[in-house]
């Protein structure tokens, strides 16, 4: 589902002719003078302002695993571009909650057989390896919403005149934001039962 369906996102801008383009459309005090941040969005500001439009890649294109190589920047900056996003707080936060995935995935699955098949629950471990099925459901599910925060994404940004924004894609977060913490709490009150009941 990763392969078919997320694109590969790099695309290669010419940054001159972008340049050129709007140079061709307008002078630069038209640019810097006539353009309203209320009207960016409009046909008329968008053809007159923007730089042409480049060829969309196919959706064979897309699939291609390895994309071509870089040639504008030296190996070194772009092994040092990356490192000032650690102070980025959208970057620590992604940190925070993957850390959080992780060690509560780990935690689950390394007591859930000690939990539920000793008493008072007594589950045999074919009835405690169903409770592994959640888990790949919940990651068929939040695979899927991949593709559709690019759809909802696009829907959105051709609904504002064809300007993007990256929040676009928070509101589908909502609901892992709910579903995630649900389930650990409901698996918490369980544990407690299992060992308050050993003591």
């Amino acid at each position: 589902m990763v392969f078919f369906f997320f694109p590969e996102t790099r695309y290669e801008r010419d940054v001159k002719a972008a340049v050129a383009g709007v140079g061709e459309n307008a002078s630069e005090s038209e640019v810097s003078t006539t353009i309203d941040p209320k009207d960016i969005a409009t046909e008329e500001v968008r053809d007159a302002h923007s730089p042409p439009p480049q060829n969309k890649k196919t959706y064979l294109q897309e699939l291609i695993p390895i994309s071509p190589l870089n040639t504008k920047y030296s190996y070194l900056q772009l092994f040092i571009r990356p490192w000032p996003l650690i102070v980025y707080p959208a970057l620590i936060y992604t940190f925070l909650i993957y850390a959080m995935n992780l060690g509560w995935g780990t935690v689950i699955l390394n007591t859930q057989a000690n939990l539920y098949q000793n008493p008072p629950y007594n589950m045999t471990p074919g009835i405690n390896s169903l409770i592994k099925l959640p888990f790949y459901i919940g990651i068929l599910f939040g695979t899927a919403i991949g593709p559709i925060t690019d759809k909802f994404a696009e829907w959105t940004a051709r609904k504002r005149g064809g300007v993007y924004e990256p929040e676009f894609r928070l509101v589908w977060l909502i609901i892992p934001y709910i579903i995630q913490p649900v389930g650990i709490l409901m698996y918490v009150p369980f544990s407690y039962i299992r060992y308050s009941n050993v003591r």
